[in-house]
């Protein structure tokens, strides 16, 4: 299996007959590049950057908030009160 080079390959049934048709569009302008498909051209690339910074700046700082948050908000006073009361009792 391989690409067939010289007469009536790339055609069904030629050399060996192994096939290998290969599928073409029926016209060129079927290939051709739509509008809808092209990238959008941003005219002022300046103002779109600092609001995606701005963005990944408060993601990151209300990530730090939420783990500070959870990490060193400390035990609640009933915690303390029933630590101390299983201490006592020891």
């Amino acid at each position: 299996m391989g690409v067939g080079v010289g007469a009536g390959a790339g055609t069904t049934g030629g050399a060996g007959g192994r096939g290998g048709a290969v599928v073409q569009a029926a016209n060129a302008s079927a290939t051709a590049v739509s509008e809808t498909s092209k990238l959008l051209r941003v005219n002022d690339i300046r103002i779109t950057m600092w609001v995606l910074m701005l963005e990944a700046i408060v993601a990151f700082f209300l990530l730090v908030f939420i783990v500070w948050w959870t990490m060193y908000s400390g035990k609640k006073p009933a915690q303390q009160q029933n630590k101390q009361k299983n201490d006592d009792t020891k």
